[in-house]
């Protein structure tokens, strides 16, 4: 699966998706499909390359912050990266 939850007291409290890069393309189909309905053009930049495991989204609710909830995704992110033998990459934004 591409998608970890995170688990506190019988609630889902935060999830990570992550893929590896050579998915990325696949991935984006529906977002091309979109944008074409629109009469947009189809193009949309993959953020993942392959070679890499890509951490698309990291989230929490408000209430678990600063519980180390996040970090603890992020850890397991790494590790099953490290498992396939990939970095893990991710993009940052302003």
């Amino acid at each position: 699966t591409n998608v970890l939850v995170a688990e506190a007291q019988g609630q889902r409290v935060g999830l990570a998706l992550v893929y590896p890069g050579e998915l990325a393309h696949a991935l984006d189909d529906p977002f091309r499909q979109h944008r074409a309905s629109l009469g947009l053009t189809p193009e949309v930049v993959s953020e993942a390359e392959a070679g890499e495991f890509y951490l698309d989204t990291l989230a929490t609710l408000p209430a678990v912050r600063g519980q180390g909830i996040g970090a603890a995704l992020l850890g397991a992110c790494f590790a099953r990266a490290q498992s396939l033998g990939l970095p893990l990459t991710l993009l940052v934004e302003d």
